[in-house]
């Protein structure tokens, strides 16, 4: 499976793309972090297949994350577009999964704090071997540390346009139904923002998650 992640070219553009290659039967997950209080107008992957989605929360003052789904994409090299109704400051990470249940989206969460060194969101998971994905964004540009049991980082980013912050996204696994913590350490203290998803597992198979990193692109809005 890929992950990958891209950026606002500036602090105001109404549009952005990542490019992702995903294989055959898996599915798509995407972490959109801005910093306004709004959905986006859209989330397609491939041009017309719209993303779901499952959660979105924000942080009062600064950092608004959601994460977004697709559980039967195109398979293939294509782009998740990203459109607002007028210019925000954004950024985008995706992942696929392979070995998701047809209809995977399971229990959410959501956490955030106006400043510390750490983060912690909990999902009280509803099925045994489900995977947790995280979308998680700390104010300023420093390096995410994981620190969840059997977490496991697939995007630092940086975003390094005006606003400046840190975005990550992880898998934590799971065995038993319970409560889930994917978390983070970080210096200095900073505000934090962080959404969290149950991914449901197809019970003849599980689930796979590679983590290599693919080339992201940036395309301008016409």
């Amino acid at each position: 499976d890929t992950s990958g992640a891209s950026q606002s070219a500036s602090g105001s553009e109404t549009s952005g793309t990542l490019s992702l290659t995903i294989a055959s039967g898996a599915s798509l997950w995407a972490g959109i972090a801005s910093t306004v209080d709004i959905d986006p107008s859209s989330v397609v992957w491939n041009t017309s297949e719209t993303c779901t989605k499952a959660i979105r929360r924000f942080q009062s003052g600064f950092l608004s994350d959601s994460i977004y789904y697709l559980a039967n994409p195109t398979s293939g090299a294509h782009s998740i577009t990203l459109t607002f109704a007028s210019g925000k400051e954004f950024s985008i990470l995706g992942m696929s999964l392979t070995g998701a249940a047809t209809a995977p989206l399971g229990a959410t969460g959501g956490n955030g704090a106006a400043s510390s060194t750490d983060s912690t969101v909990t999902v009280a998971t509803t099925a045994a071997n489900s995977v947790v994905v995280d979308m998680t964004t700390v104010n300023g540009n420093q390096a995410l540390t994981a620190t969840g049991s059997g977490q496991t980082i697939r995007q630092d980013y940086a975003h390094t346009i005006s606003s400046g912050w840190e975005d990550g996204m992880s898998t934590m696994t799971t065995t038993t139904t319970g409560n889930y913590v994917p978390a983070y350490s970080w210096t200095p203290s900073r505000l934090w923002n962080s959404v969290a998803v149950e991914v449901l597992v197809n019970v003849s198979t599980s689930v796979t998650v590679s983590g290599s990193v693919v080339s992201a692109t940036f395309s301008l809005p016409a």
